[in-house]
């Protein structure tokens, strides 16, 4: 029952929880489960690490005891709608509609303007003959956050266990390309009337910076689309519009597009 559980129990600091989270928005679910399992035993009670290890935990494919933990949840925290949905998409997930549309019928009482909840309902009361159910992929939210989480994160565990930092990263060489472009077209680093390269300090800095911008887009996106088992298409654009000095424009499209289009590498 809900009131076994310690209202004051001590709660996990955030810092851990958001790292947890970046580990299951990462595709990491062997990492979340080894970081959750240090969590849930120094904060047993905390009903948000119950729910976010119980995530990890299905995600890597430990599917009854991430239930038990989601589960375990709901019991201490009976007045958050995010773990009550958090435990019907699971449900759902392995195909237990009556249970799941139950969890998440639970979730709308606590927050009627629970529009996730809703559509979760409504997929459970599809006809069995109707499509599944899709998981998006979205990050876990803990409780007061402003987005929902709707399912697990469906991409392929990382291949070479790249984390949020490399995406930081990206997004760094990413503003480099925008600065590197506005550089060159205030001040190419040729001169257009002689076609010979200038030898002013600013222009052998733009070719320094013309080459390295290359060179990193190149080799982060080349390194990420491995990491995430991407289309090795999405390498012709960067390489080519790099070697023109519009990198950026590729870059743009699978650094905030490209890499959230799931099992890309199945495509062809």
């Amino acid at each position: 029952m809900p009131g076994t559980f310690s209202v004051m129990a001590e709660s996990a600091p955030e810092t851990d929880l958001r790292r947890l989270e970046e580990l299951i928005d990462g595709g990491l679910p062997g990492r979340a489960v080894e970081l959750g399992q240090g969590l849930v035993a120094q904060y047993p009670d905390d009903g948000v690490v119950a729910m976010l290890h119980g995530i990890a935990l299905t995600q890597a494919g430990q599917v009854e005891q991430g239930l038990d933990f989601l589960r375990r949840s709901t019991m201490l925290r009976p007045e958050d709608p995010e773990t009550f949905h958090n435990l019907a998409v699971q449900l759902l997930d392995q195909g237990d509609r009556r249970e799941a549309a139950s969890y998440a019928k639970q979730a709308l009482s606590l927050d009627p303007g629970h529009s996730r909840a809703t559509e979760l309902i409504a997929r459970c009361e599809e006809p069995q003959g109707e499509a599944p159910f899709e998981l998006s992929n979205e990050t876990p939210i803990r409780p007061g956050g402003a987005g929902i989480r709707s399912g697990p994160d469906s991409s392929p565990e990382s291949l070479l266990g790249l984390g949020p930092a490399w995406t930081v990263i990206g997004t760094c060489v990413f503003w480099l390309s925008v600065g590197q472009l506005g550089l060159l077209i205030f001040h190419p680093f040729v001169n257009l009337s002689t076609q010979q390269l200038g030898r002013d300090p600013l222009s052998i800095f733009c070719l320094f910076l013309y080459v390295f911008v290359i060179l990193a887009s190149g080799f982060w996106t080349t390194v990420d689309v491995i990491d995430r088992r991407q289309k090795f298409l999405w390498l012709l654009p960067v390489w080519v519009c790099g070697l023109a000095g519009l990198d950026v424009l590729p870059l743009a499209l699978y650094l905030f597009l490209g890499r959230k289009i799931p099992n890309a590498s199945t495509g062809a």
